[in-house]
């Protein structure tokens, strides 16, 4: 039996994964092209110059997701790393009222910084129940990632004044 596990997982390991890299809105997503509903497993953003340290970089941006609340809860700050963790949620329409989340993460380096969102997910406003988003005709999951790039913007804004 334990033998038996080995192999299915090392077959799971030997697959590959088909990923689907799709242009959007001036980001770029990850999407899981092996799947018919084809869930969207990330989204990254540009990898923006800034004068500073890792440290001094991840500083700025605890500091400017600290200024939305609402839309970000910091959940790891790693500065030594060059890495922030953080929840995120927005509202939207599609449909009636929804709302997206997505974790955020944001990688620096010296002198610059880049945002991805993963996990993302949506749900109705009213039930709740997060499903993963897809990139499905009908689905909305335009309106939910312009949601998500309406959170990182104030982020990036703060981070340039």
């Amino acid at each position: 039996m334990a033998n038996r596990n080995w192999v299915l997982a090392g077959m799971l390991v030997a697959l590959p994964a088909i990923a689907e890299d799709v242009a959007f809105e001036g980001h770029t997503l990850e999407v899981d092209a092996s799947r018919e509903a084809r869930p969207i497993m990330g989204m990254r953003g540009t990898r923006y110059s800034i004068p500073g340290s890792a440290s001094q970089i991840v500083g700025r941006v605890q500091y400017c997701a600290a200024q939305q609340p609402a839309a970000i809860t910091i959940e790891s700050v790693d500065a030594e790393a060059g890495r922030l963790v953080a929840g995120s949620r927005a509202a939207y329409r599609q449909k009636g009222r929804r709302s997206v989340r997505a974790r955020m993460t944001v990688e620096t380096g010296e002198g610059n910084f880049l945002v991805v969102f993963t996990d993302l997910a949506t749900a109705s406003a009213d039930t709740g129940g997060f499903a993963p988003l897809i990139q499905q005709d009908g689905a909305g999951w335009e309106s939910a990632l312009e949601a998500v790039i309406g959170i990182e913007q104030p982020l990036l804004d703060c981070m340039f004044r």
